[in-house]
């Protein structure tokens, strides 16, 4: 073997793509599946690290509906409100209740493929079938591993591509490793025509980062080492991954990519990645003329700034407290977008006022969007996120407010998920203890106190004393670490009380 790997590289809609065409032994009238190894800057990390994936797969998720498409906002609950997406397009039901049996659609784009929906587990299908343009036949989910289930839900959040066929029945067959605990899964082997294609991994679970939806707990947790492809059960070429491991971003970069066959390899490519860290920060870019004295008069006093990721792309987003409404700009691959008002409400104009009502964002309701929580004179206001605007504002408890006591001189309001279950919490050190305020996803609970200590009248101070929240024991509860002028005390949490304070 000569020479070194074949790969495409463009620039398309600001963002870089660098793509490897995965040769695989042929079948049968063309029935062979189409793959590559593509990085997108931008991209989150999957099975290959940080902005890499493996090209050529097809599935169907559910996904949030919108008002422009569906007529209605919701994000993905697990519930009859959920919407299909065939590889990132929405699904239009065209015949038949959506998710029901036997009901026709169409992507919302049309790309002329039919697409039926079969039978039933708990809010949705057990599968889906498509007929293409082109005379190919799919099934997605038609086989247990291909439908995708997490932690304790029993219907599936994705159904992957099981069987391909054309219209003489040669096939291309798909099989998985589901990993339900961790809502992951990964393709493992690929049989068609005598043929195959297999695929290794190593379980990174100790270093996933951990996400949630609907409640549920997501987790990528196996990296692809090797790609081996088959003819007649003859090994034919090998792919094989090489990654680093940035502890500073705490993700996964792929290193090197090196093609192999009949006992050779070619030259590795390798990949340098620009990271951060000890090497220090990269010069200072505009990305946005907006939000400065300057550019809108802008004031660091009144319109409170934040960023949070709105709209579960993984970027945070610029997120400031007006005048007159909320201004969102959404963090894009190299700039933020101008800024458009998503709710008119927290603002100075209503009243609010950086000094005595906190605005925070966090996502309350655990399906992967930041809301806004606002604590008021009356109590505490929530907006929830559909990834396009906020929702109106309302009350989800008459606590932790300023007529209740709540002084920002004596007290502390957080928000923080308490009990890990995927919703963020209000944590609030009052004058007389920790209390804290579960979210139960559409209000919170009454608040409790979870601490007799680390309150004003125990002597802690604000403008003196630390009180911060991190999981210090790594049990998956927050705890509370606080430093007065002599010692570093810390309080265990389990989900429903700290510990007494230790030093």
């Amino acid at each position: 073997m000569v020479g070194s790997i074949a790969a495409d590289f463009q620039i398309s809609e600001g963002a870089a793509n660098y793509s490897v065409a995965v040769p695989v032994p042929p079948g049968v009238a063309d029935m062979q599946p189409q793959l590559s190894f593509n990085y997108r800057s931008g991209n989150s990390a999957g099975n290959m690290g940080e902005g890499w994936s493996l090209g050529g797969l097809s599935a169907i998720h559910r996904c949030r509906a919108n008002l422009a498409e569906d007529g209605y906002k919701a994000a993905v609950y697990f519930d009859k409100n959920d919407r299909f997406c065939l590889n990132g397009r929405k699904l239009k039901a065209i015949a038949g209740q959506y998710g029901e049996q036997a009901t026709e659609y169409r992507t919302d784009i049309d790309n002329f493929s039919k697409i039926v929906s079969y039978g039933s587990i708990g809010t949705g299908p057990s599968s889906f079938k498509v007929w293409t343009k082109s005379g190919r036949i799919l099934e997605y989910g038609s086989s247990a591993d291909a439908r995708i289930r997490v932690s304790d839900k029993t219907e599936p959040i994705s159904w992957l591509v099981s069987v391909s066929s054309d219209r003489s029945d040669n096939s291309i067959y798909y099989q998985y490793n589901n990993f339900v605990e961790q809502g992951d899964y990964a393709i493992s082997e690929i049989n068609y025509a005598g043929n195959s294609i297999k695929f290794s991994y190593t379980d990174k679970s100790s270093t996933a980062k951990l996400s949630w939806l609907a409640n549920a707990p997501l987790k990528k947790t196996q990296r692809l080492d090797k790609v081996s492809t088959y003819a007649q059960g003859v090994e034919v070429n090998s792919w094989l991954f090489n990654y680093q491991y940035n502890s500073t971003s705490q993700v996964e970069l792929l290193r090197t990519i090196q093609q192999c066959a009949a006992n050779q390899c070619l030259p590795a490519t390798t990949f340098s990645w620009l990271t951060y860290g000890a090497a220090g920060i990269n010069p200072a870019s505009r990305w946005l003329d907006d939000f400065g004295s300057n550019t809108g008069n802008w004031q660091k006093d009144r319109h409170p700034k934040q960023m949070a990721d709105v709209n579960g792309d993984a970027r945070p987003d610029i997120v400031v407290f007006g005048d007159h409404s909320v201004q969102v700009s959404l963090a894009k691959d190299s700039y933020f977008a101008p800024s458009t008002s998503w709710i008119n409400s927290f603002s100075y104009q209503q009243g609010w006022r950086s000094g005595t009502h906190p605005r925070m964002l966090a996502d309350v309701n655990g399906d992967g969007l930041s809301d806004i929580v606002g604590f008021y004179d009356d109590g505490v206001h929530v907006a929830i996120s559909s990834g396009e605007t906020f929702s109106s504002e309302t009350v989800w408890v008459n606590a932790f407010s300023r007529q209740q006591g709540w002084d920002s001189s004596k007290t502390q309001r957080s928000l923080v998920d308490v009990n890990s279950d995927g919703r963020a919490d209000i944590l609030g050190f009052a004058v007389d203890g920790v209390y804290v305020s579960l979210s139960q996803g559409n209000k919170f609970a009454a608040p409790q106190r979870y601490s007799i200590d680390f309150g004003h009248n125990q002597g802690w101070r604000s403008d003196q004393h630390m009180r911060s929240l991190a999981d210090v024991n790594g049990d998956g509860y927050i705890d509370v670490v606080a430093i007065n002028a002599s010692q570093v005390y810390v309080a265990l949490g389990n989900g429903s009380h700290f510990s007494a304070k230790t030093p």
